[in-house]
């Protein structure tokens, strides 16, 4: 064998040992990503922005749980995104204004809950500060 070819293979198993090494390693407990999550896609009925708040109220058109009925009303107060996704959420929160139809995805992490707000392309990921309807009503 030519050494080339040598250190080529030799590199090639050696990253294949260190990403062998590496998975589960990403999270606690192996988990990858939420350990929950609820899907919707929503009305919006009112939004407002405050200082640091984003309000939104709609109503649920369509959920991945069967047991949330159509029209059930919900809350989320999300706390504003740092200025790296201030543009994605003025995308997103002009849609919503508008009354374009959303499709929102709350995920419970470990130490966090996070909602995905995706309206006409735009998705931007949200810290959530509260919830009352879907999907904290107990469904």
């Amino acid at each position: 064998m030519m050494p080339s070819v040598l250190y080529l293979l030799v590199f090639a198993v050696a990253c294949g040992c260190l990403a062998l090494a590496g998975i589960g390693r990403s999270s606690p407990h192996g988990r990858v990503g939420p350990v929950f999550s609820y899907r919707c896609r929503a009305r919006p009925l009112f939004s407002q922005l405050g200082r640091s708040l984003f309000m939104l109220d709609a109503l649920v058109e369509r959920c991945d749980d069967p047991a949330v009925p159509r029209g059930l009303p919900f809350s989320l107060r999300l706390i504003r995104p740092t200025r790296t996704s201030e543009y994605l959420f003025s995308r997103v929160r002009a849609s919503v204004e508008r009354g374009h139809a959303l499709l929102v995805e709350v995920e419970d992490h470990l130490i966090t809950r996070k909602a995905r707000l995706c309206a006409n392309g735009w998705t931007v990921v949200l810290d959530l500060d509260y919830a009352s309807g879907w999907p904290s009503g107990g469904f």
